[in-house]
C-alpha cells in the first residue's frame, strides 16, 4: 500500500500547491494514466471543502490492489452541494465531475465532520 496523508488549512491560495504534492505523489507511484483524473477529483473536492467548510481541510490519497482512494475530510457534516445544480446556476457542479471521473463515490459522516471519498481503477500495465 502506497499513501499520501496530508492536510491544509482551507485557503484558496493552498489548493494549487497541494494539486502540485498529489501530481508528484502520483508519477512517483508510476501511476500517469490516471494523474488527470485523481488531480481534478482532488481539487473538486478540496475546493468544496476550502470553500464550505474550513478551517483544515485533510486529504489522504492511498494505492492498494489497483486502487487509488482519495478522501478529504473538513469539519461541516452536512453534505456539500446537490448533485443536481439547475442548468443556468454558475457552480455546483463539483461532485457531478468526481461522479463521472470516478468508479464510486460517496460522503460518509464521522464524529468530527464528514469524508468525502471518490475511488479509481488503475489500469494494468
Amino acid at each position: 500500500m502506497l499513501l499520501l496523508d496530508t492536510g491544509i488549512e482551507a485557503r484558496p491560495s493552498n489548493i494549487a500547491p497541494l494539486r502540485r504534492v498529489v501530481t508528484d505523489t502520483l508519477q512517483g507511484w508510476d501511476v500517469a494514466s490516471v494523474i488527470d483524473d485523481i488531480v481534478l477529483i482532488v481539487s473538486e473536492l478540496v475546493t468544496n471543502a476550502v470553500r464550505y467548510d474550513g478551517p483544515r481541510v485533510d486529504l489522504r490519497v492511498q494505492l492498494r490492489a489497483g486502487v487509488l482512494r482519495v478522501v478529504v475530510h473538513d469539519g461541516r457534516s452536512a453534505p456539500d452541494s446537490d448533485l443536481h445544480p439547475d442548468d443556468d446556476a454558475e457552480g455546483g457542479r463539483g461532485l457531478q465531475i468526481v461522479e463521472a471521473l470516478a468508479r464510486s463515490w460517496g460522503i460518509q459522516p464521522v464524529p468530527n465532520g464528514k469524508n468525502v471519498w471518490a475511488e479509481l481503477d488503475i489500469p494494468s500495465r
